[in-house]
């Protein structure tokens, strides 16, 4: 993303560009509190983002923004909708750089991902949590207790891109420092190797990344949009985790993820943290053939920290069902289920 916007000078007369890759709308139909607006969430949990992609996106183009749909969809209560009547949509435009406004800003909101340097999944997945709502991480307003900003080792014109802001990623997650939405070390340095962030009190912290969403990253957008757990997936593949992974699950809870895809598929769990128990009697985790409970199990109650067997599916519909007691909470599980 660095490249791709480096040195451009982004002449769109409908936006003003800062800190490298937000876009400030001239005109915005919004007006929310602290100049932030979310996408409103429906009755049925879900936050659903009307979109439109530009004619020039080729198969591949789609396939890398598919995937980044279904990073979104596995771990938040976010889904992603084709417009149809929607007047308030992202539009997916091929432009200069990659960039995207701050949350909702109202009518037809550009993200811009200027072909070839925007194409790769983690580049779209952050532009989208900025339209999501997030800011860069490195500019929040608590920075100076986990890192210093080495200004002397910033390119000139790049300065503006390391100063604070006002960002909702404040109050959502403690400090990220491996989040998608984190400079680089050597962010527009002045010589490509000399850092320009360093972090407190460590100095040898890894800052950043483009390849997908932190776990913290995650936390934020369940927080930010009041994510309940549970959920409806039809994508071919997609990553599941139990509610505010990988902080503690929340007591009492009874929580019901559908999937209905295309058989055969695997479900592969990658981490796994339930209460343990004779029985799993406090807290469990099972999986039903169909799409409503029943005596059928694909897994039956599965507690501890031992993580259960890659699955294969034959059906194209199973349920998996968390429940939880009102003593111990634990970290709870991440899986991924993909088309075989």
């Amino acid at each position: 993303m660095y490249e791709a916007n480096k040195g451009r000078s982004f002449l769109d007369p409908r936006h003003i560009i800062t800190h490298l890759d937000v876009a400030v709308r001239l005109g915005r139909t919004k007006r929310c509190q602290n100049g932030i607006c979310l996408w409103p969430k429906s009755q049925d949990g879900n936050v659903y983002v009307p979109y439109k992609t530009s004619s020039s996106f080729q198969f591949m183009d789609l396939a890398y923004l598919g995937a980044s749909f279904s990073e979104l969809e596995g771990s938040t209560c976010v889904r992603f909708i084709p417009q149809t009547t929607e007047t308030d949509y992202i539009s997916f435009e091929n432009l200069q750089g990659c960039w995207s406004s701050i949350g909702c800003v109202g009518g037809a909101q550009t993200v811009s991902l200027g072909k070839p340097g925007c194409m790769w999944t983690g580049i779209m997945t952050h532009e989208i949590m900025h339209a999501l709502g997030l800011h860069h991480e490195h500019v929040r307003m608590d920075r100076s207790q986990y890192i210093n900003v080495l200004w002397q080792n910033i390119l000139s014109d790049y300065k503006s891109n390391f100063e604070e802001s006002f960002t909702l990623n404040l109050n959502l997650s403690s400090y990220d420092y491996g989040s998608l939405m984190h400079y680089e070390g050597t962010a527009f340095s002045i010589d490509g190797i000399s850092p320009t962030i360093v972090a407190i009190p460590y100095n040898n912290v890894s800052f950043g990344q483009r390849s997908e969403m932190s776990q913290l990253d995650i936390v934020k957008i369940n927080t930010l949009y009041n994510c309940s757990c549970g959920g409806n997936f039809t994508a071919a593949s997609a990553i599941i985790t139990s509610p505010n992974y990988p902080k503690n699950y929340p007591s009492s809870a009874y929580c019901v993820w559908n999937i209905t895809t295309t058989a055969p598929f695997s479900v592969t769990f990658t981490y796994f943290d339930i209460e343990n128990a004779i029985n799993c009697e406090f807290d469990s985790v099972k999986i039903y053939r169909g799409p409503s409970p029943s005596k059928m199990y694909l897994m039956d109650s599965h507690c501890g920290q031992t993580l259960p067997r890659q699955l294969l599916f034959y059906t194209n519909s199973v349920q998996i069902v968390l429940t939880t007691d009102d003593s111990v909470q634990n970290r709870g599980f991440r899986l991924v289920y993909q088309k075989v």
